[in-house]
């Protein structure tokens, strides 16, 4: 059975090559990552099937977040330029995902979330990995 350490062991070296300060596998919720540990990524276990499936959906959460309090005024536009940071951390982990596990199926939902938080900016995914159920590691 694939363990959700192993998955974690084996994409932790390439998350810490994102330009993040902390990286976080798991929380605690009553005190959660916040602007003072920008930027961050936050992994929250998932759920593994067990059983003899000729397949197993894993599935994982994660956010992350970035502090930018640079706003733009270009025109009748006004942007917060600290969507777009947050937009590249969400593209470099889907990134070091992908290219890891170049042979799985691999679906992601992907969300940049508003400026609810601002100046930090909060980014999310939910990550479906479809194994082989196959005996060894991953």
């Amino acid at each position: 059975m694939i363990r959700f350490s192993e998955i974690i062991n084996k994409w932790l070296p390439e998350l810490e090559k994102i330009n993040v300060a902390n990286i976080f596998i798991g929380i605690d919720a009553r005190n959660p990552p916040g602007e003072a540990d920008c930027p961050f990524i936050v992994i929250f276990p998932g759920t593994i099937p067990v059983g003899h499936e000729i397949t197993k959906n894993i599935r994982l959460s994660l956010d992350w977040g970035v502090i930018n309090e640079t706003i733009t005024k270009k025109g009748k536009s006004t942007i917060y330029n600290g969507i777009f940071d947050a937009d590249s951390i969400g593209i470099e982990i889907v990134d070091s995902l992908l290219n890891l596990f170049p042979d799985l199926n691999i679906s992601i939902e992907y969300e940049i979330e508003g400026i609810n938080h601002f100046p930090l900016m909060v980014g999310g995914m939910e990550i479906n990995i479809e194994m082989p159920s196959i005996i060894g590691n991953i």
